[in-house]
């Protein structure tokens, strides 16, 4: 069932980050860094296997999410549904199946479902409010515990159908999410030119605002203080995943163009050794041979 810890920070006010992971030691890698909640994006679920994320499905993201929570089974855990993988009866059995995983939470969104690989070229579409509401309405409805937390994503403010007032539609849709029971709001799209965040937490008051990294007018990433003052408490960062791949790319590349992997200091080879054997949780496994196997070999 859902980990309760994500309902309290929120109760208390809490403000934090929650990184992209997506297996096991990316999971561990994060908590032991010292974050406090874990986040399954689309994107992750996507790169998980290979796949864009419009071409995932249910059975993909509850394995990725799981696989995930084995390694971090005290931290409450964020995932996106995207559409909920079909209409009411299927976003049903999306709740039902997180909230048995161990999922502390779900974002789900009002984009079309299939979903649409042009979403990664801007083009994005959305179904009619009248369609998302019900959407949140019976993923509310289904699941089994308070705990489980229904997080309600709209991007209207950036689709083909936004109309004439696109900031006026997304509040409009997030009013009709939590008339149905939401526990969060979470906007996507937001420019800082025209003071998005400042703007839809005047018109959105007293629940849970979520967000992604955003800038200042000035270009500036805000700071955990910023979001505070602005009224946001969840920082979604799926970005994590791109850096990563980068980085992999970045190892991969010499050893292809030299056969070799750029040299490393002895310290810093130490510390990653250390690090890996931390996250594997070596210490509890060479205890545990020293009072059996090991031992009787002495």
């Amino acid at each position: 069932m859902a980990n309760p810890e994500l309902r309290r920070m929120l109760e208390r006010g809490e403000v934090f980050f929650a990184p992209a992971v997506w297996d096991c030691i990316t999971a561990r890698l994060a908590r032991h860094l010292g974050f406090k909640c874990l986040y399954v994006p689309g994107s992750g679920t996507g790169i998980a296997i290979g796949e864009s994320e419009p071409m995932t499905t249910l059975t993909h993201t509850a394995m990725v999410a799981e696989r995930a929570l084995e390694g971090v089974d005290d931290a409450p855990m964020i995932v996106d549904v995207m559409c909920g993988f079909g209409n009411t009866i299927h976003v049903q059995l999306t709740v039902r199946t997180l909230e048995d995983a161990g999922v502390s939470a779900m974002h789900m969104e009002d984009q079309l479902f299939p979903g649409r690989v042009h979403y990664f070229r801007g083009v994005e579409h959305v179904v009619g409010l009248e369609e998302y509401q019900q959407r949140i309405e019976y993923a509310v409805k289904a699941r089994r515990s308070r705990d489980f937390l229904i997080i309600a994503r709209n991007d209207i403010s950036h689709a083909v159908e936004a109309g004439p007032n696109p900031r006026e539609e997304a509040v409009k849709r997030a009013h009709a999410a939590l008339e149905v029971g939401a526990d969060a709001i979470f906007i996507t799209g937001i420019q800082p030119q025209r003071d998005d965040m400042q703007y839809y937490r005047s018109q959105i008051k007293d629940v849970p605002m979520v967000t992604t990294p955003q800038t200042n007018k000035a270009g500036e990433m805000l700071t955990l203080k910023d979001y505070k003052d602005l009224g946001y408490q969840v920082i979604l960062y799926p970005q994590v995943i791109q850096t990563a791949l980068l980085a992999m790319h970045d190892a991969y590349k010499p050893v292809k163009e030299t056969g070799y992997l750029p040299e490393e200091s002895e310290e810093r080879t130490n510390e990653i050794r250390g690090l890996s054997q931390t996250l594997l949780r070596l210490e509890e496994k060479w205890a545990v041979e020293a009072a059996t196997t090991e031992s009787r070999q002495s």
